[in-house]
């Protein structure tokens, strides 16, 4: 007499191998996830030089409006470091930067683009934008008022006086302010 049916053990076999199987394919997918997530945001980055160098070009310097340094960076300028603002004033600058760069670049840096109102990353943390000026690395004091200076060997002195810095706090959503997983646009 012939079978025409599995028995039950071989379905519970043929289960377990496929459970097996998935279980070492998430683990893959979510790496993938996370590493487009990751080329996403240095794509922003690469748009956001990239309408800077534009805004350079037509207004003579790099963004820093008056609106950024004197609502929203604190006055006189003095270092910006990792505990020094809160999110919602990293907003307030990545939405005046926004309303900026839309002066050179209405396409990438539309309201349609960021329903927010400020440039988010990947993981819709806001993009984080800090001018020369609020570089925390060592000066000579009279270029900061004579404020006390902050000095944070993780943050590379400026390659001139006309630059700027600009990151995401990548997928640990922790401002390492360029370290561990944080997306830069001095690292690419």
């Amino acid at each position: 007499m012939r079978r025409s049916a599995f028995t039950l053990m071989e379905l519970l076999t043929v289960i377990t191998i496929i459970i097996i199987l998935m279980g070492m394919l998430f683990p893959v997918i979510s790496m993938v996830r996370t590493h487009m997530k990751k080329v996403k945001t240095v794509s922003i980055l690469g748009q956001l030089d990239a309408a800077c160098s534009s805004y350079k070009s037509i207004c003579g310097a790099y963004p820093d409006a008056d609106a950024i340094g004197a609502i929203l960076m604190p006055s006189p300028p003095t270092p910006v470091t990792a505990d020094s603002m809160t999110d919602g004033s990293w907003q307030g600058v990545s939405s005046v930067l926004l309303a900026l760069l839309q002066v050179v670049d209405r396409d990438d840096f539309s309201t349609t683009r960021y329903p927010s109102g400020y440039i988010a990353d990947s993981w819709n943390n806001v993009v984080r934008y800090r001018t020369v000026r609020y570089y925390p690395y060592l000066q000579t004091p009279h270029q900061y008022n004579n404020a006390p200076i902050a000095i944070d060997a993780q943050s590379p002195p400026p390659p001139h006086q006309d630059s700027y810095q600009a990151w995401s706090k990548g997928a640990n959503e922790v401002d390492d302010y360029g370290t561990n997983d944080d997306i830069t646009n001095w690292q690419q």
